[in-house]
C-alpha cells in the first residue's frame, strides 16, 4: 500500500486535527498548559510535503482586540497506540535511511503525544523535550517495527518538559465529523513525496 493511503500517516494526520480543535475549543488549555493569553490561531500548513517548514503545526498570536500578529509557536505531534505502558518511545533516528528524525533538527516550541487507545493528549516543552531525548541517546532501542531506534520516556517526565495532559475524546469525535475533506486533501497532498531527511543534529554524531 502507498504511503499516503496508509493507517500510520492517517492516524498522524487525525491526531494533528486533534490537537488543533483542543486548543481552539478550550482557552484553559492556552492559558494555564502553553502560557498563552492572547488570542491565537491553528495552521496546519507546515505539515504540507510541499511547505518548507520542519514541523506539523504553527500556534499564530494575536493581540486580541487589534487583530495583529506577535508570535507564531512551532508544533509536532505524535501519534502512539499505548493500551498499558507508562512510557511513550521518542524516535531518534530511521533506520533505512540512517537520518534523524526531524524534531531533533529543528526543535519545535512544543511537542504533544496523542495516544489513540484512550484518547489523551500529552504535552511537552519542546526545547526540553529535544534536550530530554538527546541525553538518553546512549539508552535507544529499536522499535517493534524495526523501522527506527530512540529512546522511551515517562509520560509525565518533568526531564522531558511535560507540561499537562488533557481528554481529548470529544475532539476526535469532532474532527472524525467534521474534518474528512480536509483530511483527505492533507492525505493525498503526500503521494509520490519522499522526504529527505538530516544525517545531522547538534549533540549527536553525525550519520553521514
Amino acid at each position: 500500500m502507498s504511503f499516503h493511503k496508509s493507517k500510520t500517516l492517517y492516524d498522524g494526520i487525525v491526531a494533528e486535527f486533534v490537537v488543533m480543535d483542543a486548543l481552539l475549543h478550550n482557552q484553559m488549555l492556552l492559558e494555564k498548559g502553553l502560557g498563552m493569553s492572547a488570542c491565537v490561531d491553528l495552521d496546519n500548513a507546515p505539515s504540507f510535503p510541499t511547505s518548507d517548514s520542519h514541523h506539523d503545526l504553527d500556534i499564530n498570536v494575536y493581540v486580541c482586540d487589534t487583530g495583529e500578529l506577535q508570535d507564531t509557536k512551532t508544533v509536532e505531534v505524535k501519534y502512539a497506540w499505548n493500551p498499558q505502558y507508562p512510557t511513550f518511545f521518542a524516535e531518534i533516528t530511521q533506520l533505512k535511511s540512517q537520518t534523524y528524525a526531524e524534531y531533533l533538527v529543528y526543535p519545535p516550541d512544543f511537542m504533544f503525544y496523542i495516544n489513540g487507545f484512550n484518547k489523551m493528549l500529552y504535552c511537552y516543552d519542546g526545547k526540553e523535550f529535544v534536550e530530554g531525548v538527546k541525553k538518553n541517546y546512549n539508552n535507544r532501542r529499536t522499535n517493534s517495527f524495526d523501522s527506527a531506534d530512540g529512546v522511551l520516556f515517562g509520560l509525565k517526565d518533568k526531564d522531558f518538559g511535560y507540561l499537562f495532559s488533557y481528554p481529548c475524546k470529544q475532539n476526535y469525535f469532532n474532527v472524525k465529523a467534521y474534518k474528512q475533506k480536509e483530511i483527505e486533501i492533507r492525505l493525498a497532498a503526500s503521494e509520490g513525496v519522499s522526504v529527505k531527511g538530516s544525517k545531522e543534529s547538534r549533540g549527536l554524531p553525525s550519520l553521514a
